[in-house]
């Protein structure tokens, strides 16, 4: 059923409180505004709300567009894609309102929650500091968020796992949960962090990590590309990285550094660390989701990227790491890709 069919139906038979201010916007409840969402494979959803407000908690996936900055909010709209639905959110309704009914006047198609993230909030409804995306096993759920850069947090079975934490990107570690097992890549700045670590460590940490952060640190039990660990049960395969581009070895040299393979119920998540496109990435099989680290001179350009994801076809890849670098190409050369889909977060 079209977009329009759906939201007239809204309008006309749920609860009253639904009502169209134009012929292209739907105002909903906040229940309303969830249940159409999550059934609209076409839909794209903006925070309309100033940074502060949505570094404080938004709602998961949203993309930030703030409407008090008319200048900017105008020229990222007319970027948007013109196929998509546009679910709209503020605080408690007036901006995403006035929002809702200007991208109306563009052509867009938008659906404006009633009552803002305060109706949401008092509906019990959940709001995230980090985005996640979920995947389901045969017996087990994992939810992986995007914390910043490098900095990953999986949990499993109410279990969490921390990858590479740091207090460089003004992560507050008091508001997530402790890790049960720890990993670090290796030892540089945006990677290993000391007073991240002791934030995060907890009594029972599992604490994986390659040779030179277990000396640094002395509490990680070491880990050379090829060694394999079971901790939660999960097994836990250290993989090599190091850099490959001439001039650029001493920043990773082959051997130091390790990516991770997690098997967690047969679900293979590979989180590369500080790499380039190296030939031991046609020894991984079967993996499921793929962390590519994507910023030169450090770790792989763009195209670097796509040789590596062609090299072991994951079928879902989040380039990460990746800073100022132009990750463009890498979603436009697997656009339609039947064995890889790629998905960007907010991983600078």
């Amino acid at each position: 059923m079209k977009l329009k069919s759906i939201l007239s139906l809204l309008v006309g038979a749920m609860c009253g409180s639904c009502a169209a201010q134009s012929e292209n916007v739907a105002v909903v409840t906040p229940q309303e505004f969830k249940a159409l969402h999550e059934k609209d494979a076409n839909a794209l959803l903006l925070d309309v709300r100033r940074p502060d407000e949505f570094a404080a908690g938004h709602l998961n996936g949203a993309r930030l567009m703030n409407w008090l900055d008319t200048e900017t909010f105008k020229a990222e709209a007319a970027n948007l894609e013109r196929g998509k639905t546009l679910y709209v959110y503020c605080r408690s309704g007036r901006r995403s309102n006035e929002a809702a009914l200007w991208l109306a006047s563009q052509g867009y198609k938008v659906v404006d929650m009633k009552g803002g993230i305060l109706a949401w909030q008092e509906a019990a409804m959940e709001t995230v500091i980090y985005d996640y995306d979920t995947f389901t096993t045969k017996r087990r759920e994992v939810r992986i968020s995007f914390i910043k850069h490098g900095t990953l947090m999986m949990q499993v079975d109410g279990k969490t796992i921390h990858i590479d934490p740091v207090l460089m990107f003004g992560t507050d570690y008091s508001k997530l949960p402790k890790a049960d097992l720890l990993l670090v890549t290796h030892e540089h700045g945006d990677h290993f962090d000391p007073k991240a670590i002791e934030q995060v460590k907890k009594d029972g940490t599992v604490f994986l990590s390659n040779g030179r952060v277990a000396e640094l640190s002395n509490q990680s039990e070491a880990m050379q590309a090829g060694d394999s660990r079971e901790a939660m049960g999960i097994r836990i395969t250290a993989v090599p990285a190091y850099n490959i581009t001439a001039g650029h070895e001493n920043f990773h040299p082959k051997g130091r550094d390790v990516g991770f393979l997690l098997d967690i119920d047969g679900l293979r998540i590979y989180i590369s660390g500080d790499t380039e496109d190296i030939p031991e990435l046609k020894d991984l099989k079967d993996v499921d989701v793929a962390f590519l680290s994507t910023n030169q001179p450090y770790t792989m350009t763009a195209e670097q990227c796509i040789r590596a994801i062609e090299m072991f076809s994951p079928k879902i890849v989040y380039p990460y790491h990746y800073g100022d670098t132009d990750i463009s190409p890498i979603v436009a050369h697997f656009k339609g890709n039947a064995e890889t889909t790629v998905k960007i977060r907010p991983l600078q």
